[in-house]
């Protein structure tokens, strides 16, 4: 697997594909991440709902709601760790 990681913060999908973004910029990302996919009304909420992975970038709390990720996204993290030196 090949990934682009540009920035250390960021949004996993529940297929692992990693969406990187400025630290203060989350919500936005994610929200036209949603409007991209189709929904009409996105929201954090549902990306977290969906199973995104919030990537923060902070070692003690790199990945926030992860408590059920995907192969995919044990994967990216994995990689993520790998390229960021969190391993």
């Amino acid at each position: 697997m090949v990934m682009h990681f540009h920035l250390a913060t960021g949004w996993i999908s529940p297929k692992g594909k990693y969406y990187s973004c400025w630290p203060w910029d989350h919500d936005r990302v994610i929200l036209d991440i949603l409007f991209m996919d189709g929904h009409k009304k996105p929201s954090v909420a549902l990306a977290e709902k969906l199973g995104y992975i919030r990537v923060t970038g902070k070692p003690k709390e790199l990945f926030l709601n992860a408590e059920k990720p995907t192969q995919a996204q044990i994967d990216t993290m994995f990689d993520y760790k790998i390229k960021f030196k969190y391993a």
